[in-house]
Protein backbone atom coordinates (compact mmCIF):
# COMPACT_ATOMS: atom_id res chain seq x y z
CA UNK A 1 0.00 0.00 0.00
CA UNK A 2 2.93 2.35 1.22
CA UNK A 3 5.46 3.68 -1.63
CA UNK A 4 8.91 4.95 -1.15
CA UNK A 5 10.31 8.47 -1.93
CA UNK A 6 13.45 9.76 -0.98
CA UNK A 7 12.94 10.37 2.83
CA UNK A 8 15.77 12.60 3.01
CA UNK A 9 13.72 15.03 0.71
CA UNK A 10 10.65 14.79 1.85
CA UNK A 11 11.65 15.16 5.54
CA UNK A 12 13.72 17.69 4.14
CA UNK A 13 10.77 19.62 2.48
CA UNK A 14 8.00 18.81 5.51
CA UNK A 15 10.78 20.77 8.19
CA UNK A 16 11.25 23.89 5.88
CA UNK A 17 7.60 23.72 5.45
CA UNK A 18 6.32 24.06 8.87
CA UNK A 19 9.37 25.85 10.05
CA UNK A 20 8.50 28.55 7.44
CA UNK A 21 4.77 28.47 8.39
CA UNK A 22 5.41 27.82 12.66
CA UNK A 23 3.35 25.06 12.22
CA UNK A 24 2.90 21.98 13.94
CA UNK A 25 1.11 19.33 12.15
CA UNK A 26 1.63 16.68 14.57
CA UNK A 27 2.94 14.55 11.60
CA UNK A 28 6.01 12.93 12.93
CA UNK A 29 6.44 10.16 9.59
CA UNK A 30 5.39 10.76 6.30
CA UNK A 31 5.11 7.41 5.41
CA UNK A 32 1.80 6.29 6.28
CA UNK A 33 0.15 8.92 4.33
CA UNK A 34 2.14 8.02 1.09
CA UNK A 35 0.61 5.95 -1.72
CA UNK A 36 2.21 5.02 -4.64
CA UNK A 37 0.43 3.02 -8.23
CA UNK A 38 -0.97 0.24 -6.20
CA UNK A 39 -1.81 1.52 -3.10
CA UNK A 40 -4.15 3.94 -4.27
CA UNK A 41 -5.41 0.96 -6.78
CA UNK A 42 -5.95 -1.10 -3.68
CA UNK A 43 -7.65 2.06 -1.69
CA UNK A 44 -9.26 4.56 -4.18
CA UNK A 45 -9.24 3.43 -7.60
CA UNK A 46 -12.87 3.79 -8.55
CA UNK A 47 -14.44 5.52 -5.06
CA UNK A 48 -13.20 8.96 -5.16
CA UNK A 49 -15.59 11.41 -5.99
CA UNK A 50 -14.43 14.66 -7.48
CA UNK A 51 -16.39 17.76 -6.52
CA UNK A 52 -15.56 19.03 -10.85
CA UNK A 53 -13.51 16.89 -13.00
CA UNK A 54 -12.45 13.31 -13.38
CA UNK A 55 -8.98 13.65 -13.23
CA UNK A 56 -6.36 11.90 -14.83
CA UNK A 57 -6.03 8.72 -13.36
CA UNK A 58 -1.93 8.82 -12.74
CA UNK A 59 -2.02 12.22 -11.12
CA UNK A 60 -0.49 13.13 -7.96
CA UNK A 61 -3.45 14.07 -5.71
CA UNK A 62 -4.57 14.53 -1.96
CA UNK A 63 -7.05 12.63 -0.68
CA UNK A 64 -9.38 13.50 2.34
CA UNK A 65 -11.64 10.16 3.29
CA UNK A 66 -14.16 9.29 5.87
CA UNK A 67 -13.65 5.80 7.90
CA UNK A 68 -15.27 5.46 11.42
CA UNK A 69 -15.89 9.04 11.73
CA UNK A 70 -12.83 10.20 11.18
CA UNK A 71 -10.92 12.07 8.64
CA UNK A 72 -8.17 10.19 6.44
CA UNK A 73 -5.23 11.98 4.62
CA UNK A 74 -3.43 10.46 2.13
CA UNK A 75 -0.85 11.93 -0.74
CA UNK A 76 -1.15 9.47 -3.87
CA UNK A 77 2.13 10.09 -6.08
CA UNK A 78 2.73 8.21 -8.73
CA UNK A 79 5.87 5.97 -9.55
CA UNK A 80 6.52 7.62 -12.37
CA UNK A 81 7.00 11.16 -10.77
CA UNK A 82 8.96 9.42 -7.98
CA UNK A 83 11.74 7.80 -10.41
CA UNK A 84 12.03 10.66 -12.39
CA UNK A 85 12.53 12.90 -8.93
CA UNK A 86 15.20 9.82 -7.80
CA UNK A 87 16.90 10.36 -11.47
CA UNK A 88 17.16 14.05 -11.64
CA UNK A 89 17.18 14.79 -8.01
CA UNK A 90 16.47 18.35 -6.67
CA UNK A 91 18.92 18.52 -4.37
CA UNK A 92 21.27 18.20 -7.00
CA UNK A 93 19.93 19.93 -9.50
CA UNK A 94 16.76 22.10 -10.45
CA UNK A 95 16.64 22.63 -13.92
CA UNK A 96 13.79 22.37 -17.19
CA UNK A 97 14.34 18.43 -16.84
CA UNK A 98 12.57 18.47 -13.28
CA UNK A 99 11.03 21.72 -12.08
CA UNK A 100 7.48 20.47 -13.17
CA UNK A 101 7.90 17.19 -11.14
CA UNK A 102 9.43 18.92 -8.30
CA UNK A 103 6.58 21.54 -8.05
CA UNK A 104 3.87 18.77 -8.40
CA UNK A 105 5.41 16.69 -4.88
CA UNK A 106 5.90 20.08 -3.40
CA UNK A 107 2.34 21.38 -3.80
CA UNK A 108 0.60 17.69 -2.40
CA UNK A 109 2.56 17.88 0.59
CA UNK A 110 2.12 21.20 1.69
CA UNK A 111 -2.40 20.15 0.79
CA UNK A 112 -1.17 17.60 3.25
CA UNK A 113 0.25 19.58 5.90
CA UNK A 114 -2.06 22.71 5.55
CA UNK A 115 -4.76 20.20 5.94
CA UNK A 116 -3.93 18.58 8.84
CA UNK A 117 -2.91 21.88 10.81
CA UNK A 118 -6.24 23.64 9.91
CA UNK A 119 -7.82 20.39 11.71
CA UNK A 120 -5.52 20.85 14.62
CA UNK A 121 -7.09 24.24 15.06
CA UNK A 122 -10.51 23.53 13.64
CA UNK A 123 -10.20 25.67 11.06
CA UNK A 124 -12.06 25.56 7.58
CA UNK A 125 -10.30 25.59 3.94
CA UNK A 126 -11.35 26.65 0.69
CA UNK A 127 -10.28 24.83 -2.03
CA UNK A 128 -9.07 28.37 -3.46
CA UNK A 129 -7.42 29.04 -0.42
CA UNK A 130 -5.57 25.94 -0.56
CA UNK A 131 -4.47 25.85 -4.02
CA UNK A 132 -2.98 29.31 -3.59
CA UNK A 133 -1.60 28.76 -0.36
CA UNK A 134 0.50 25.82 -2.17
CA UNK A 135 1.20 28.26 -5.13
CA UNK A 136 2.94 30.45 -2.95
CA UNK A 137 4.65 28.00 -0.85
CA UNK A 138 6.10 26.10 -3.57
CA UNK A 139 7.78 29.37 -5.17
CA UNK A 140 9.29 29.75 -2.26
CA UNK A 141 10.46 26.32 -1.32
CA UNK A 142 11.48 26.12 -5.07
CA UNK A 143 13.32 29.37 -4.73
CA UNK A 144 15.09 27.93 -1.56
CA UNK A 145 16.37 24.94 -3.63
CA UNK A 146 17.44 26.79 -6.89
CA UNK A 147 19.58 28.86 -4.63
CA UNK A 148 21.12 26.00 -2.93
CA UNK A 149 22.24 24.48 -6.38
CA UNK A 150 23.09 27.50 -7.78
CA UNK A 151 24.98 28.51 -5.10
CA UNK A 152 23.39 31.68 -4.78
CA UNK A 153 21.96 33.37 -1.50
CA UNK A 154 20.13 35.79 -3.89
CA UNK A 155 18.45 34.68 -6.58
CA UNK A 156 18.81 36.59 -9.80
CA UNK A 157 15.59 38.60 -11.29
CA UNK A 158 16.18 35.71 -14.49
CA UNK A 159 15.71 33.06 -12.37
CA UNK A 160 13.02 33.96 -10.79
CA UNK A 161 11.33 34.91 -13.81
CA UNK A 162 12.19 31.38 -14.69
CA UNK A 163 10.38 30.24 -11.50
CA UNK A 164 7.22 32.27 -12.18
CA UNK A 165 7.19 30.92 -15.83
CA UNK A 166 7.30 27.31 -14.82
CA UNK A 167 4.89 27.39 -11.76
CA UNK A 168 2.34 29.90 -13.01
CA UNK A 169 2.14 30.59 -16.93
CA UNK A 170 0.28 27.82 -18.05
CA UNK A 171 -2.21 27.43 -14.54
CA UNK A 172 -5.35 25.57 -16.11
CA UNK A 173 -4.77 25.10 -18.93
CA UNK A 174 -6.42 22.12 -20.24
CA UNK A 175 -8.74 21.87 -17.49
CA UNK A 176 -12.67 22.13 -17.75
CA UNK A 177 -14.66 24.86 -16.10
CA UNK A 178 -14.68 26.21 -13.07
CA UNK A 179 -12.19 24.11 -12.15
CA UNK A 180 -9.36 25.89 -14.56
CA UNK A 181 -10.66 29.49 -13.67
CA UNK A 182 -9.97 28.16 -10.15
CA UNK A 183 -6.28 27.08 -10.93
CA UNK A 184 -5.84 30.69 -13.03
CA UNK A 185 -7.37 32.51 -9.72
CA UNK A 186 -5.35 30.86 -7.72
CA UNK A 187 -1.90 31.53 -9.24
CA UNK A 188 -2.91 34.62 -10.03
CA UNK A 189 -3.69 35.41 -6.31
CA UNK A 190 0.12 34.34 -5.67
CA UNK A 191 1.98 35.81 -8.13
CA UNK A 192 0.47 39.28 -6.49
CA UNK A 193 1.79 38.06 -3.22
CA UNK A 194 4.85 37.11 -4.45
CA UNK A 195 5.71 39.77 -5.56
CA UNK A 196 4.91 41.86 -2.19
CA UNK A 197 6.87 39.49 -0.65
CA UNK A 198 9.76 39.60 -2.34
CA UNK A 199 10.04 43.63 -1.01
CA UNK A 200 10.68 42.42 2.70
CA UNK A 201 13.86 41.30 3.68
CA UNK A 202 14.39 37.66 4.25
CA UNK A 203 13.52 37.97 7.88
CA UNK A 204 10.25 40.04 7.94
CA UNK A 205 9.33 38.18 4.58
CA UNK A 206 8.86 35.18 7.37
CA UNK A 207 7.15 37.18 9.80
CA UNK A 208 4.62 38.20 6.91
CA UNK A 209 4.30 34.36 5.72
CA UNK A 210 3.13 33.39 9.32
CA UNK A 211 0.72 36.38 10.29
CA UNK A 212 -0.75 36.62 6.96
CA UNK A 213 -1.43 32.73 6.72
CA UNK A 214 -3.46 32.99 9.96
CA UNK A 215 -6.08 35.70 8.70
CA UNK A 216 -9.44 34.15 7.39
CA UNK A 217 -9.62 33.55 3.72
CA UNK A 218 -11.85 36.03 3.02
CA UNK A 219 -9.56 38.69 4.12
CA UNK A 220 -6.31 37.23 2.39
CA UNK A 221 -8.79 37.70 -0.41
CA UNK A 222 -9.71 41.47 0.60
CA UNK A 223 -6.11 42.78 0.65
CA UNK A 224 -4.96 40.17 -2.45
CA UNK A 225 -7.78 41.84 -4.50
CA UNK A 226 -6.91 45.31 -3.04
CA UNK A 227 -5.28 48.33 -5.07
CA UNK A 228 -1.64 48.05 -5.43
CA UNK A 229 -1.16 51.13 -3.29
CA UNK A 230 -3.11 49.85 0.02
CA UNK A 231 -0.09 46.84 -0.70
CA UNK A 232 2.46 48.47 1.74
CA UNK A 233 4.71 46.36 3.57
CA UNK A 234 4.02 48.72 6.42
CA UNK A 235 0.18 47.28 6.33
CA UNK A 236 1.33 43.75 6.46
CA UNK A 237 3.73 44.16 8.50
CA UNK A 238 0.88 45.31 11.04
CA UNK A 239 -1.63 42.77 10.39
Amino acid sequence: MRMRVDPSLLARLQRLIEQTYDWDTGIRDLTPFLLGDVGYQRVFSGREVHEEAQLPEFSPRTLVSWRRGRCRLNIYYPNSLVEHLETVNPLRELSERNVVAFSLLVEELDHLLRLAWSANHARPVRLLELEFHANVTKYFVLAHFLGRVSCRRRLSMAQRNWLRRNLFLDAGQGLPEPLGARYRTAARLARRFILVLEEFSPADRVVVLRRFARRNWESQRSFLESPPEQKGSGFLLAV
